[in-house]
């Protein structure tokens, strides 16, 4: 667990829960993925007309060793600090670390076990892209019509889920990473549809919790086809999982 007021690590015992140790940091972090062998990979992104603490390197990105000492930076700071911040910078699956920070149409993607190897996608969205001057300015953006990637996106296989914010409506699309196609969901409610997931498995599968009966209220106001009445009915006092099995 990060502790981002007093920079440092809380370890707990993945099968108990049971308190471990706090590891400190002599860096800030905001959001942190693990790697392989031990690695770790954190973030931070400080604001616009802020700046940098005298101590914190001037990468967006850190991998530190198991005992948290730095031992490689990623991604120099290009821009004078982000308009916003974001609640998640990294998804993950077995194999990649997915990065994204706010209102941007690209992120990142490294090899766990090579993080060197970084990928920087752009996705083109057309007339609606972000225009190199308003990059930065979240007045900009907003009152441009700008679509921007608003989550941090979930890759699994050669598809990448995305959830695309535009001024304040939020929409699902399914990048295809052979192709280069960006998929939109269908017009029609009846048709198949797909939300956002929070996460994928090993086996080509995105996986999204519904959380409650609410939570699917609104799915099925934004397109979502109706689930039968003994879903419904289990969502009254419990949550749960749809998963999406991707074609090959």
């Amino acid at each position: 667990m990060l502790d981002t007021f007093l920079p440092g690590l809380h370890v707990f015992d993945n099968r108990t829960g049971a308190y471990v140790a706090k590891k400190k940091m002599a860096f800030i972090a905001w959001d942190f993925e693990t790697l392989s062998r031990g690695r770790m990979i954190f973030t931070f992104c400080f604001f616009k007309d802020g700046h940098l603490p005298p101590s914190q390197p001037s990468y967006r990105l850190l991998i530190t060793d198991n005992d948290l000492n730095i031992i490689q930076r990623l991604l120099p700071f290009e821009e004078e600090g982000d308009p916003i911040g974001k609640e998640v910078y990294f998804t993950s699956n077995d194999r990649e670390v997915v990065f994204n920070w706010c209102m941007n149409d690209s992120f990142v993607i490294l090899d766990k076990a090579n993080p060197d190897s970084l990928r920087r996608i752009r996705i083109d969205f057309g007339v609606n892209q972000i225009p190199e001057s308003y990059r930065g300015d979240y007045d900009l953006i907003i009152g441009g019509s700008c679509n921007y990637i608003y989550e941090t996106p979930v890759v699994d296989g050669d598809y990448i889920a995305m959830e695309v914010r535009k001024k304040d409506l939020d929409e699902c699309y399914l990048f295809h990473v052979p192709s280069g196609q960006l998929l939109a969901n269908p017009s029609e409610v009846s048709s198949p549809y797909m939300a956002f997931p929070d996460c994928c498995d090993t086996q080509g599968h995105f996986i999204e919790a519904i959380v409650n009966k609410e939570f699917y209220d609104e799915h099925v106001e934004s397109g979502f086809p109706r689930a039968d009445a003994e879903f419904e009915k289990h969502l009254e006092d419990g949550m749960a999982l749809l998963i999406y099995k991707m074609k090959k």
